[in-house]
């Protein structure tokens, strides 16, 4: 399975959970729709920005596109990226790039050229990125405040 998830941690939200409830909220079903928005989001960029690479299809099948949401205590996760069991494996090398070194052969020496692969920085970004998890942010607290506006009667 992934080991890309983007999370809820209600310390981070305190007063956004502390006014929904007091609203008579439900913060659980808010938390919900703000990770589900976050896996649209980043997924919408990852299915854009993976097409250039297709040769099989196999990563595109790979690409997480279960929205559900796990919680533990009061931490939310969701699973976002590539099942990396599933065919999802390449998605690594295209992210970080590979090695330019000739790889050796069973002699200990290297045994041609081999000039690497240069790392997607677009598809990095996509889920490690400053401006993801910017967005991510506006997504998450736009869905907690219009939450508490509707709340308020508003």
């Amino acid at each position: 399975m992934a080991k890309n998830k983007f999370s809820l941690d209600f310390s981070n939200f305190a007063d956004y959970a502390e006014q929904l409830e007091n609203l008579g909220g439900d913060l659980k079903r808010t938390a919900d729709k703000a990770l589900q928005e976050t896996h649209k989001y980043i997924t919408d960029n990852l299915e854009r920005d993976i097409k250039k690479h297709h040769r099989s299809g196999k990563l595109e099948k790979s690409l997480l596109r279960d929205s559900t949401v796990e919680w533990s205590g009061n931490i939310a996760e969701i699973d976002v990226g590539f099942d990396i069991a599933n065919g999802g494996l390449s998605s690594v090398f295209l992210m970080y790039g590979t090695p330019k070194h000739a790889p050796a052969n069973q002699y200990g020496s290297a045994s041609g050229e081999n000039p690497g692969m240069q790392a997607n920085k677009e598809l990095y970004n996509d889920i490690y990125g400053a401006r993801t998890k910017r967005e991510v942010k506006k997504i998450q607290e736009k869905i907690f405040a219009d939450e508490i506006h509707k709340r308020m009667g508003g």
